[in-house]
């Protein structure tokens, strides 16, 4: 089993993929990642997945199940079936990339907005008309 995080920071397009050793799993995701356009690294041990994940910000994460050292249950809530088809690999990601990963960019830039308003009790009765003029200008749709 392999277990999918979503993770939303600054980067756009790029995958960590956390697996102990190299395997049929690994090199589907990693030539995968290079079909569909992703930046990928590769982190063999915690330690460096931590360490990698903080110098580049990675949007999907891409954990090995079958490593006991890694807990993906706890921080990632998507599973994937095991399967060495890198095409099945390919859809998997872009389906995460144009799903759940437009749809947290797109709820952060509606925050950065909100957040940019001034906080008065006259911004409440505009902030219903300020949400659905920036869905009107195409801004957030879901």
């Amino acid at each position: 089993m392999i277990w999918l995080g979503l993770i939303v920071l600054l980067s756009r397009g790029s995958v960590l993929l956390v697996f102990a050793k190299e395997d049929g799993q690994s090199d589907a995701f990693w030539w995968a990642c290079d079909r569909a356009g992703f930046r990928c690294n590769i982190a063999r041990t915690p330690e460096s997945a931590v360490e990698c994940f903080l110098d580049k910000s990675h949007e999907i994460v891409v954990i090995d199940g079958h490593q006991t050292v890694y807990d993906g249950k706890t921080n990632c809530p998507y599973r994937y079936v095991e399967n060495i088809s890198v095409s099945a690999c390919y859809n998997e990601l872009l389906q995460i990339e144009h799903g759940e990963v437009r749809c947290q960019f797109k709820l952060r830039y509606v925050g950065k907005e909100l957040t940019e308003l001034p906080k008065s009790d006259k911004n409440r009765a505009d902030l219903l008309d300020t949400i659905n003029t920036c869905i009107k200008k195409g801004k957030v749709s879901f």
